[in-house]
């Protein structure tokens, strides 16, 4: 079995009042490759700058290597 390397569980996150992301649950497993595709203003950069711990989430877990972000 893969181990995950992130993982987003329960995930929001909101910006100016409004909701740009809602991720009930996510993971990348290692080995795995991904695409992460969508149009203008769908949330992509943002998920990115989650995922690289760049930008805290308002709600939500954001776990890596098996270990809770803050």
């Amino acid at each position: 079995m893969s181990k995950a390397i992130i993982e987003i569980k329960d995930m929001t996150l909101v910006l100016g009042g409004r909701t740009i992301l809602n991720i009930p649950h996510f993971a990348l497993l290692e080995g795995q490759s991904i695409s992460l595709m969508g149009p203008n203003g769908a949330g992509k950069s943002s998920l990115m700058l989650v995922m690289a711990a760049l930008l805290e989430p308002t709600s939500g877990t954001v776990v890596y290597f098996g270990k809770q972000a803050h």
